[in-house]
């Protein structure tokens, strides 16, 4: 049975994702992405080093400085920087608006809380529970049994794929990119709803 009358309104739904992803930003200084935020979970060894490395170059400013001029000149040349670096004069807009650092911890409690949002969610609409069968309309378009699982693998993959080849997902393109009017997230977003528009039309023509 679908149950599909029973979820928010359409409006709803738009407002707190608006709310989440305006927050973000305004706490942050950084866009929402969770395919990024996912990514980085992933990878939490590299993340942690990385983190550890930070902290200890803050925790000297000379060493912070000897190893930006250290990446100039390996990227640049050797006369591309010059031979010491002062440090800026403090400039407390800049700092303000500067991105807030999270640490490997803060993003997997962010995954965490997007899957207690879902069970919340199913609990108070009483949908809570476990069906392995595939839906109705899955069965009609793609099929079922080891078909309609490996079908689903191999979107799955895909859908992983693009994330990383497209620098974001629906989040970080379609929500984030698009509302500051970025060009490569409107062409993303373009893309990919597109295709998958015309592929939900193309199915639907192939179960007829």
């Amino acid at each position: 049975m679908n149950s599909f009358s029973t979820f928010w309104p359409w409006w709803l739904g738009a407002l707190a994702l608006a709310f989440i992803a305006v927050g973000y930003v305004r706490l942050l200084h950084q866009p929402l992405g969770f395919s990024g935020i996912l990514a980085r979970i992933l990878d939490w060894r590299r993340q942690r080093l990385f983190e550890r490395q930070v902290v200890e170059m803050e925790a000297d400013q000379e060493v912070l400085l000897a190893a930006m001029l250290a990446a100039t000149r390996e990227e640049f040349g050797a006369t591309s920087a010059p031979a010491t670096i002062t440090e800026p004069a403090s400039c407390p807009a800049a700092h303000n608006d500067a991105p807030v650092r999270q640490s490997v911890s803060s993003r997997l409690i962010f995954v965490l809380m997007l899957m207690m949002g879902g069970l919340i969610a199913a609990v108070i609409g009483n949908r809570w529970g476990f069906d392995p069968r595939f839906d109705t309309d899955f069965v009609q378009v793609v099929g079922s049994g080891w078909w309609g699982g490996a079908v689903l693998l191999v979107g799955s993959i895909l859908v992983g794929f693009g994330t990383q080849m497209a620098g974001g997902c629906t989040s970080g393109h379609g929500i984030s990119g698009c509302a500051r009017l970025q060009a490569g997230s409107l062409v993303a977003t373009a893309c990919f709803f597109g295709t998958a528009i015309a592929v939900s039309i193309l199915l639907a023509w192939l179960a007829r």
